[in-house]
């Protein structure tokens, strides 16, 4: 496996996570139209903006969007029947790929290449990866 090419990977995806705001409440509602469809509904409720749709399929599935106040995705919830499953969590895949890359650098660059790697991301990219850096160096 080449090491380099998994990291841009990890670093190209982690950046379109961070880039992208995510499935828009106003694209949601329009799921209300479909047949399938009983009920979407918005709510604010701990500094966030709360989206259930519930339609049917098969069963009563109600599934839940959660956004900032910046408009981003931040997790994916489907429930049935009471149970309650992580479709999706933008702060797990980040941190999940925040972690790999670190990792792979860890294993196959210096400490001086993983600074200069590390000074040549966007600002907020340095500062998360070297703080996942830190906690590991």
């Amino acid at each position: 496996m080449n090491f380099n090419r998994e990291i841009k990977f990890k670093l190209d995806r982690l950046i379109g996570i961070m880039l992208s705001d995510g499935v828009q409440p106003n694209d949601l509602a329009n799921n209300i139209f479909l047949k399938d469809y009983e009920k979407i509904s918005y709510t604010k409720k701990d500094g966030m903006i709360i989206g259930e749709l519930l339609f049917y399929d098969d069963e009563e599935v109600t599934m839940r969007y959660v956004y900032n106040f910046d408009m981003k995705l931040m997790r994916v919830e489907e429930e049935v029947k009471g149970k309650v499953i992580v479709e999706w969590d933008r702060t797990i895949v980040e941190n999940t790929l925040i972690q790999d890359i670190v990792d792979l650098m860890k294993i196959h660059y210096s400490h001086e290449q993983i600074n200069k790697f590390i000074s040549s991301l966007p600002k907020e990219l340095q500062e998360r990866i070297e703080n996942d850096y830190q906690k590991i160096a």
